[in-house]
């Protein structure tokens, strides 16, 4: 067996727990811990910020299935969305590209359509204009067949003009 700490290859190892951290030590490394023995595992104790991290991680890594979940894309009108909200609200390109911090010319380019909004500019414009300009996509979800050796290719996933 080889010792976690020192790297050793030694015939036995001890169970100790080292800062908080359960190790496997040679006879000369188990001094700088304190011995468990076979009941380290259930003995040591996870402080409340680590599993709190770990949960949260494991919540992160979970599978998703990205197909299933609800897909939100920019609406094909949010140029007539944005000059309507504007002008009910009352103000003029200049004051709207003021209140969002943005140059007038990008109002402008937004409003005739000729520039989609970035994700920043479009959360500033539906928080100070009070619209909404996402929508659910109407595409659905590509299937892919695999080829006759039943394997996914890149030729699969590409697709054909």
């Amino acid at each position: 067996m080889i010792c976690e700490l020192c790297g050793k290859n030694v015939p036995r190892t001890t169970q100790v727990v080292v800062e908080g951290t359960l190790l496997e030590t040679c006879n000369e490394c188990s001094k700088f811990g304190t011995q468990q023995g076979q009941t380290a595992k259930k003995g040591v104790l996870i402080p409340q910020a680590v599993r709190e991290r770990l949960e949260a991680r494991e919540r992160r890594m979970r599978q998703r299935d990205i197909y299933s979940e609800e897909v939100l894309d920019l609406s094909s009108d949010f140029d007539k969305k944005v000059r309507e909200g504007r002008k009910r609200k009352g103000l003029s390109q200049d004051e709207l590209a003021k209140k969002v911090m943005e140059k007038v010319s990008v109002i402008k380019k937004v409003e005739s359509g000729q520039m989609r909004p970035s994700e920043g500019l479009r959360k500033k414009l539906e928080k100070t204009l009070d619209i909404d300009l996402l929508e659910k996509a109407n595409d659905p979800p590509a299937e892919f067949k695999a080829t006759k050796s039943k394997a996914m290719t890149l030729g699969d996933l590409i697709k054909r003009k």
